[in-house]
Formats: structure tokens, C-alpha cells, sequence
């Protein structure tokens, strides 16, 4: 609890706006080979499938938000994770709460601010809960073959989403600053798809959506207001597309409609096991 106590008392928004501007600071080309080699085995990162060598990246931002090289991730179910992470759970909904840790559970209302006619019309079935840790690939995908319609961004905290803070602060994910995607199946179900900012994790972007990025310095001078992004015509998808990029490491939550749990045998999962982005989250 000390470190909950501390934390408190930071200015968490600042704190993550400030290391992310120093992310983005461009090295000298002759310091980014040894830069970049000294960054790569502290963190542990796996550049065998990026796109770029390790000489080409200009800054720590680059280097997390790598792209991987065109047949690095194949897609290998109709239901599929959307990030390299660890699946820490993969489980029902019951009574429109979710596990957060042991003890301690949160509302999917809550996590995903939907408005009262949205409420009506979704029934949260199963949840699936990804953490990505600073080595892994930070980009995040579609999990399936539909459509995307919007993308909403809520302000909030910057809570670090690591084992130690998910298991001591209430209601971690419905505090975070997040952008939520909905997403619309071919099959008439619904799914969101929702991407949580974290300590130093305070940028998130929507792919194609220019004039967007979270936790900017906007942020640090005003209180932010929730913003919804529609797409019109709803975007087509297919598992693998790319929906966002997170500027280090953090955690993304899909829910499923009744609709899609029913049509869908999804793996129960309840201890954190490893996943590539297109790896199927069925039972085989």
C-alpha cells in the first residue's frame, strides 16, 4: 500500500508527458547503433521480426513503435488477439463485473462509458484482458472480420497496469485514461475493444485519425473531455488490421456481446499465458 500512498501525491499525466517527450528526443545517427543495442538487451526487446534494423531507429519512440515485417503475424482463427501481451484472463462477465486481480473486480459500464441507449443495446458476455510489457510489439489489431465505427477517447489517470499496481488499486482500468473501439461483427454481435494508458504511457493513437493523440500538452494545462470519433462509413475490417499504436507498454480489454460468446467457444483462461497478435483466443 505504500506505493499506492506514494503514487497518489504524483502528477502521474505530467510525469508520463514528460518521459514520453524525452522518448521522442532524435540521437545523434552515430550514438543510435549503441543507443539502440543498449536500450534492446535491457528491456529484453526481439528485433528478429521488425521491419527496420537496429541501426534505423532515431529515437526510443521508433523503437517501440516498430512495425514487424509483413509476414511476421499470421492470423490463425475467426477470433484472434489483437496485441503481442501476456492473456491475463479470459473469462465470463457475470453480472456486468470482470476480474481485475484476486478481491478486487470492476464494471464493464464503467470501463467503457457508454452512453444510456449504447447500455441498452450491448449485453457484455466475455472478457479478454492483455498486458504488454515494455519489450513486447506495441501495436494493436483487430480481432476480427467486421467493422470498425467508432473510437472513444475517455481522460483519466495514468495508473502503472504492472502485476504489483493491478492487484492494489480499486478499479485500475476505469481510471486510466483510455480509448475505447467499437467494434461490429459480421455476424450482427458487437465488441469493444478498449486500449488503457498507463504510467509513461500516456500517448495513444488511432490509426488514420491525424488530428488525435492522448495525454498531448493540452492535457497538462486543462481537464480533458471525453471525445468520440465515428467512422462514416463504418470502416471495414479484417482480423490483423491495425486500430492503434501505444508509445510503450500497457494493457488492452476486449468485451463481447452475448451474441458473439454464444456463437464463439472462447479459451477460459485465468493465469497469464503468452500471445501473438492473429494466435486464435478459441478453444481449438
Amino acid at each position: 500500500m505504500m506505493k499506492y500512498q506514494l503514487l497518489s501525491l504524483l502528477p502521474k499525466n505530467l510525469q508520463s508527458y514528460l518521459v514520453g517527450s524525452l522518448s521522442r528526443v532524435t540521437w545523434p545517427s552515430k550514438l543510435a547503433p549503441a543507443i539502440n543495442k543498449a536500450a534492446v538487451k535491457c528491456l529484453k526487446i526481439d528485433l528478429s521480426d521488425s521491419e527496420k534494423d537496429i541501426a534505423d531507429f532515431h529515437s526510443l519512440e521508433e523503437l517501440f513503435t516498430r512495425t514487424l515485417k509483413a509476414d511476421a503475424r499470421k492470423v490463425l482463427g475467426e477470433m484472434c488477439a489483437p496485441c503481442d501481451s501476456n492473456l491475463r484472463q479470459s473469462l465470463p462477465v457475470e453480472n456486468g463485473q470482470v476480474l481485475q486481480a484476486k478481491g478486487i473486480h470492476y464494471s464493464i459500464d464503467d470501463l467503457l462509458c457508454l452512453n444510456e441507449s449504447e447500455k441498452k443495446e450491448f449485453h457484455p458476455s466475455w472478457y479478454c484482458s492483455f498486458y504488454l510489457a515494455p519489450h513486447h510489439y506495441h501495436r494493436v489489431h483487430a480481432p476480427f472480420k467486421g467493422q470498425l465505427q467508432s473510437a472513444r477517447y475517455v481522460p483519466g489517470e495514468l495508473w502503472p497496469v504492472n502485476e504489483t499496481f493491478v492487484n492494489i488499486v480499486p478499479r485500475l482500468f476505469c481510471r486510466n485514461e483510455r480509448v475505447v473501439f467499437e467494434l461490429a461483427h459480421e455476424s450482427g454481435g458487437k465488441a469493444y475493444l478498449v486500449m488503457v494508458g498507463a504510467l509513461h504511457v500516456g500517448r495513444i493513437q488511432i490509426k488514420d485519425v491525424d488530428s488525435f493523440v492522448s495525454n498531448d500538452w493540452g492535457r497538462q494545462l486543462h481537464s480533458s473531455k471525453t471525445r468520440v470519433f465515428s467512422f462514416s462509413p463504418h470502416r471495414e475490417i479484417v482480423a490483423g488490421d491495425e486500430l492503434g499504436t501505444f508509445m510503450l507498454g500497457s494493457s488492452v480489454i476486449l468485451v463481447f456481446d452475448e451474441i458473439l460468446a454464444k456463437t464463439f467457444q472462447f479459451q477460459r483462461v485465468s493465469h497469464p499465458i503468452a500471445v501473438k497478435v492473429g494466435e486464435s483466443l478459441l478453444v481449438s
